[in-house]
């Protein structure tokens, strides 16, 4: 049920070199895992270090 009580849980066990992993766990009030997740993220800059550009 969408109006019960639930935890979600969440940690980062890597982050490096502009990317990153996050590990999820959702459970129920009695304990019971419910959901678990993972994502890769990748951070890029808009534009390269050190380019310099004209006004």
């Amino acid at each position: 049920r969408a109006d019960e009580w639930l935890l979600f849980d969440q940690e980062t066990p890597s982050s490096c070199c502009a990317r990153g992993l996050a590990n999820g766990q959702m459970f129920t009030a009695d304990g019971t895992l419910v959901i678990s997740v993972s994502q890769e993220g990748l951070i890029r800059p808009l534009e390269p270090v050190g380019d310099v550009r004209d006004a």
